[in-house]
């Protein structure tokens, strides 16, 4: 499995500001080899995740400073939604084996 981010919106302006967040939340993830998750970042700033085999959220979550809204994990899998900080970019990080 490959961790793969997709970015829109990102201009100029915030360039530096948004690849120093994607490094940041590659350096988190990277330590997560086996785990499968989607995570998606509206530019409203609402984050929406789903995820296999991740640790708690609570952990990333507060390492990125996001704030969670709702989390809930049924047997290993976590689903929920957070604020993050990237407002204004669309950011999709993924590392899945399936196509979900």
């Amino acid at each position: 499995m490959r961790l793969n981010f997709t970015i829109r919106d990102c201009t100029d302006s915030n360039r530096p500001k948004v690849h120093d967040y994607v490094a940041m939340l590659r350096r988190i993830l990277t330590q997560y080899p086996h785990a499968e998750f989607v995570f998606q970042f509206a530019p409203d700033g609402i984050l929406s995740f789903y995820g296999e085999f991740l640790p708690d959220i609570k952990g990333i979550a507060a390492e990125m400073c996001w704030c969670v809204i709702d989390c809930d994990t049924d047997g290993y899998i976590q689903t929920g939604t957070a604020c993050h900080t990237m407002i204004g970019v669309e950011i999709t990080c993924r590392q899945t084996r399936t196509g979900w």
